[in-house]
């Protein structure tokens, strides 16, 4: 062979490799980037958000003084048709819920509500304490948002049954009073119940494409979804047993396929490298990540490694930080590079704290919404599949405004 044909072999040959190093890296971008489409009918949900009955009890408790219209003042008829005034002031004394079988997603709700109870018929008025039992039967609803994110409300269907204990009256005044605040409980607070707002859940960083809510039988409520991650993997059905607080079940392979997608759409870092997470495990403290380099560019090439971190849960958010590299594998002609700067400068590593911090329960709920929320992230586990994080939900109700106080 002629010196010129060995040329014209060698570059070819290089041609080549270039090539089906841009193949290569074409397939997996398109595979990374792909929309998986609407969820099928048989959808498996790959992450689950599980609240405990306590925490139930207490979101429901919080959007009964919320919503509930447990303070205000109302007319009234009195004794010989007198027309007067009863101005409740009440708090939430007891709450209890249990699944119900009275319609798809419903729980049935037992609450005793108290306080003191002023009046006014005439020239008679004075001051009483109340007790009212009220029963409800409520909803849980799921909507969806243009952000492919999900909202998950808690709807009053009716109010079914009220009874209304008075003290220290006697004769057409106690009557009265009774009637007034057995009309509250059966009408008033239906029509002025608003929706309670259990959160939204997916959106941007955590792109969701079906989610579903049910009561538990113990009176929790599990939300199951399903992410546009290309790659999900189910994270099963087992529904834990929760004594308090909230636990959240997502698939290590459902968030690698989140951060891959983020990466790629990213495209090109410096010196025109693109970063690719290949694979991911999550343990207690730590995790690993392998990670790919390409330079699809020019001579292209490919650099694979496996980074090593930290996982730490910082307030009510994991943080990831890496911390070390090995490289593993390399294309023929591959440069050397800096895996570090590489998951530094993009953004995988938030792109995985950002969709386990974007489904922690109530973590967009507005101001609207008058929650008080104190959101801590108590324990974070992990088996080979799934990612295990456990916390706390401290909820109250916001001050309302002197208006809201005495609203008719």
């Amino acid at each position: 062979m002629t010196r010129w044909g060995t040329a014209l072999c060698l570059a070819a040959l290089a041609c080549g490799g270039d090539s089906a190093i841009v193949t290569e890296y074409e397939a997996a971008r398109s595979a990374a980037i792909a929309d998986p489409g609407p969820a099928p009918t048989d959808w498996q949900p790959d992450g689950a958000l599980h609240f405990s009955p306590a925490l139930m009890d207490s979101l429901v408790t919080v959007g009964l003084q919320s919503y509930g219209a447990l303070q205000g003042t109302s007319e009234a008829s009195g004794p010989l048709g007198v027309r007067g005034q009863v101005t409740y002031d009440m708090t939430v004394r007891r709450l209890d819920m249990v699944s119900s079988e009275e319609c798809e997603r419903c729980v049935a709700v037992s609450v005793r509500v108290g306080g003191d109870v002023d009046y006014r018929f005439g020239p008679v008025r004075g001051n009483t304490p109340v007790r009212i039992d009220i029963g409800l039967v409520q909803r849980l609803d799921v909507s969806s948002r243009p952000d492919q994110s999900f909202a998950v409300t808690l709807v009053t269907e009716r109010v079914d049954g009220v009874e209304v204990q008075v003290g220290n009256l006697g004769g057409g005044i106690r009557s009265a009073v009774e009637a007034e605040l057995s009309k509250w409980g059966e009408e008033a607070l239906m029509a002025r119940m608003e929706p309670i707002e259990m959160g939204v859940f997916g959106g941007a960083d955590f792109p969701l494409r079906a989610l579903t809510v049910d009561a538990t039988d113990d009176g929790g409520a599990s939300i199951h979804f399903l992410t546009r991650s290309p790659t999900p993997s189910p994270v099963g059905d087992v529904i834990p047993k929760l004594r308090r607080g909230w636990q959240l079940d997502v698939s290590q392979q459902s968030l690698l396929g989140l951060a891959a997608k983020a990466a790629l759409e990213q495209g090109a870092l410096s010196h025109g490298v693109v970063v690719q997470p290949t694979g991911l495990q999550m343990r207690t403290g730590s995790f690993d990540m392998d990670l790919r380099l390409w330079k699809p560019e020019g001579k292209g090439w490919w650099r694979d490694y496996t980074v090593s971190g930290t996982v730490e849960l910082e307030g009510a958010n994991m943080t990831l930080a890496a911390t070390s590299v090995e490289e593993t594998g390399q294309s023929p002609g591959a440069v050397l590079a800096d895996p570090l700067a590489a998951v530094g400068e993009s953004f995988i590593l938030k792109a995985i704290q950002d969709g386990v911090n974007q489904t922690l329960p109530l973590a967009t709920v507005t101001q609207a919404s008058s929650y008080r929320v104190d959101l801590s992230v108590r324990s974070l586990m992990a088996s080979s599949q799934t990612l295990i994080v456990k916390g706390e939900l401290d909820v109250s109700a916001a001050q309302p405004s002197p208006t809201e106080m005495r609203r008719p």
